[in-house]
């Protein structure tokens, strides 16, 4: 499926949808779909919300290292699955 190289070259909003189409798998198990699930929540709920004070973000620096932080979750998750996914097939 994806590799860890790939995955470190998408941006937040790619990888977010990798997350929806594991939601969506048949292949994933429903731990799996959850974690994928949760991940993409808290994307929505970053991209969503009109005033990242609310996350307790309250200066760019912050934003951007949450952004970053998320991000590298969801590598981590998703090179983890895919991982799992290839060694099953």
């Amino acid at each position: 499926m994806w590799n860890n190289v790939e995955l470190e070259m998408l941006d937040l909003n790619m990888l977010a949808m990798l997350c929806l189409r594991v939601t969506e798998s048949r292949m994933a198990n429903s731990e799996e779909r959850g974690e994928a699930r949760r991940l993409r929540r808290e994307w929505v709920m970053f991209i969503g919300n009109g005033n990242p004070v609310l996350l307790g973000l309250d200066t760019q620096p912050d934003i951007k290292a949450y952004a970053e932080a998320l991000r590298q979750r969801m590598v981590t998750y998703l090179a983890g699955f895919s991982h799992r996914e290839s060694c099953q097939a």
